[in-house]
């Protein structure tokens, strides 16, 4: 096996236990801290959405050692690689040096707060542009501000074809206990995309890599996995909030009003399966979120799975071989990432993972797979699209 392919063969679980202990830290002043945002009185909910993701690494990195993969490449060059987080983050001489570069623009501020996860650059940013969707975006999930619910307005004016907008909104009326807001909300998002500034994130943080000096393969990697779900601790906490508070609201005997909440939970979910550029992490988070919302239905009686649009079990069929899907795709098994870079070396792996920083994932692997298969490759990204 060659150094790629044995690298690529932990690609899969590493994208796991990267999301359980990169993306679901949260950004405070000075660096990463445990803390969770969740209903006061609470401690933080993310542990349940943790340990699943925990259980599937745990199971899918069992089941593709036994099927015989080899054992991960120890050589400088791509050890690192492996395990995605381990690009360090930037001394402070190099987070002057890049922001004096960048003239400390908005999305350099944003960039340094992503890598360092120091919410007082997002401060810097939001003084300087806030008006700016991405600096109010950042400022909400990362509640560098108190008044979170000014913010939210601020972003659903500035970004109205948002859904992160409303699902925002929708949480904060939940936590307020005003259900028919919530509802109000998720209708107004079930039209709209969720986007959460994963491609200008990763571009320029790739940016940021190279000029650290380090390997340009794994600047990519980290760079296209790293931001790929900042919202990923809210929309995980708001999918469990608002399956307690249904059972709550069925347990009073208004199942019609549980079960749209429900729904609209299912479809919330659908949209951040879906977001562009397309990545594994929300997918599979959306799964994880779905199945929450489908327990829910399959135990909760009194009819409330009448209120889906098709029977409970196909729907629950579906999700399953969705999660089957993406998991698979990151295994060691045959026709995963892992088996396909195992076969396209180095060079490939830089273009997979550019591809994958801007036109998303599914479109990076499709274009993997034309490769591997032989056929027309995909078309060239345009110029001014690349990092």
């Amino acid at each position: 096996m060659t150094t790629t392919g044995k690298t690529a063969a932990g690609v899969g679980m590493a994208l796991l236990i990267f999301l359980i202990g990169y993306q679901l830290g949260r950004i405070h002043e000075g660096g990463v801290s445990s803390e969770r945002r969740g209903v006061a009185g609470e401690s933080s909910i993310s542990e349940n959405t943790v340990s699943i993701l925990s259980a599937h690494s745990e199971q899918h990195s069992k089941q593709g050692t036994s099927q015989g993969g080899d054992d991960l490449d120890e050589s400088p060059e791509w050890n690192s690689l492996q395990l995605y987080g381990s690009i360090g983050k930037p001394d402070a001489r190099q987070v002057k040096a890049y922001l004096e570069r960048e003239k400390h623009s908005t999305d350099s501020l944003l960039t340094i707060a992503a890598v360092t996860k120091d919410v007082s650059y997002i401060r810097q940013a939001a003084e300087r542009d806030p008006e700016n969707p991405q600096v109010q975006l950042a400022v909400i999930l990362n509640k560098a501000y108190d008044d979170t619910s000014g913010w939210i307005e601020r972003f659903k004016g500035s970004s109205p074809a948002n859904a992160m907008g409303n699902y925002l909104a929708a949480q904060l009326a939940l936590e307020e206990g005003d259900i028919e807001r919530v509802i109000l909300e998720l209708e107004q998002g079930s039209g709209k995309t969720i986007d959460v500034f994963h491609r200008e994130r990763a571009l320029d943080a790739q940016s940021l890599y190279d000029m650290m000096g380090e390997d340009p393969v794994q600047a990519m990697a980290v760079s296209s996995v790293g931001f790929a779900m900042p919202h990923g601790v809210v929309m995980s906490e708001f999918a469990e909030q608002m399956v307690s508070k249904a059972q709550e609201i069925a347990e009073a005997g208004d199942s019609a009003t549980a079960a749209t909440l429900v729904s609209q939970g299912l479809v919330m979910s659908n949209q951040m399966a879906s977001q562009e550029p397309s990545h594994s992490f929300p997918s599979l988070l959306a799964t994880i979120m779905e199945k929450q919302f489908l327990d829910f239905l399959k135990e909760g009686g009194n009819g409330l799975a009448d209120h889906l649009h098709r029977p409970l079990d196909e729907f629950v069929q579906e999700v399953e071989e969705d999660e089957q899907a993406i998991l698979h795709l990151h295994s060691r098994n045959d026709g995963s990432i892992a088996e396909m870079l195992q076969a396209a070396g180095r060079d490939a792996a830089v273009e997979y993972f550019r591809r994958l920083s801007i036109l998303g994932e599914w479109e990076a692997v499709k274009w993997l797979q034309s490769r591997q298969n032989g056929l027309t490759e995909a078309a060239p990204i345009e110029k001014n699209s690349t990092p």
